[in-house]
């Protein structure tokens, strides 16, 4: 389960942070791990375009929600963060 606060803090941020933080937490639940990678082609099957996924990632790391390790030519590994 998402934590309330989490979910409450991430729905709040502009643009489709939200549903970046639904997808991060699905995979992380699916790899029993808070740290994920995540594509943009996961994303696009929810409807979120590789640009707006990468604004969403990077608003959520500004809320301090989650932190991102940038990899050229792979995908972020992302580790979701507990919510203030």
């Amino acid at each position: 389960p998402i934590p309330w606060s989490w979910l409450c803090s991430a729905l709040s941020l502009r643009g489709r942070a939200g549903a970046v933080g639904v997808a991060l937490w699905f995979r992380a639940g699916i790899a029993r791990s808070r740290t994920v990678s995540i594509s943009y082609r996961d994303l696009e099957e929810m409807g979120v375009n590789r640009y707006a996924a990468r604004r969403g990632l990077r608003a959520l790391e500004a809320a301090g929600l989650v932190s991102i390790e940038r990899r050229p030519g792979r995908a972020p590994e992302v580790t979701i963060l507990d919510a203030q």
